[in-house]
């Protein structure tokens, strides 16, 4: 009996706790939810105004910096800085690791840009958080394949395969397609 207070008693509070009181949410997850109509300015296109509001909000330090950056990088891409964006999503991992689309985007512009070595760090640092993302996959195969090394390829373009990617799929159904694609970049 004794032992029913001292243990199971304080951990069923415990667990009452957690579900009904307690806000498990990151701290990106709580940012999104209360400046959340600025977020959604920046899907609508309205990226100069979204820079306004999170310039001034990043200035003051009254949101994670990780999720301000973050936000930042999304309204310059929208408004076609690509390197002002890159420069905000290695920000907002340097202040929060676990942002995966801000390694996603990263990887996305440097992959544009032919750094490939560096695309390639992005895209394994943002699948280890989204190992179900067909995209990342699809990005790391073509990024693999620039780097001449087909049979990583092939893997990539298999996950991507098993994750939805229809490209992939494409690719790996018609393998005279691959081969021959694949053959073009090992020149």
């Amino acid at each position: 009996m004794e032992f029913l207070l001292l243990f199971v008693l304080p951990l069923g509070l415990y667990l009452l706790y957690l579900t009904c009181f307690a806000d498990l949410r990151t701290s990106f997850e709580k940012a999104s939810d209360q400046h959340g109509k600025v977020v959604k300015s920046i899907q609508k296109g309205e990226g100069a105004v979204a820079l306004t509001y999170f310039q001034d909000l990043l200035s003051r330090g009254k949101a994670p910096k990780g999720f301000v950056y973050y936000q930042l990088g999304c309204a310059h891409l929208n408004e076609g800085n690509s390197h002002q964006a890159l420069y905000c999503f290695q920000q907002a991992v340097r202040f929060d690791g676990s942002i995966a689309l801000a390694y996603k985007k990263s990887a996305d512009l440097l992959f544009a840009q032919g750094a490939w070595e560096e695309t390639l760090t992005e895209l394994n640092r943002a699948l280890f958080y989204l190992r179900t993302d067909a995209n990342c996959h699809y990005l790391k195969a073509k990024c693999l394949l620039e780097l001449k090394q087909r049979k990583q390829a092939r893997e990539s373009l298999l996950e991507a395969a098993r994750c939805g990617s229809e490209d992939a799929n494409f690719l790996l159904q018609n393998s005279m397609l691959f081969k021959g694609w694949a053959s073009q970049m090992m020149e």
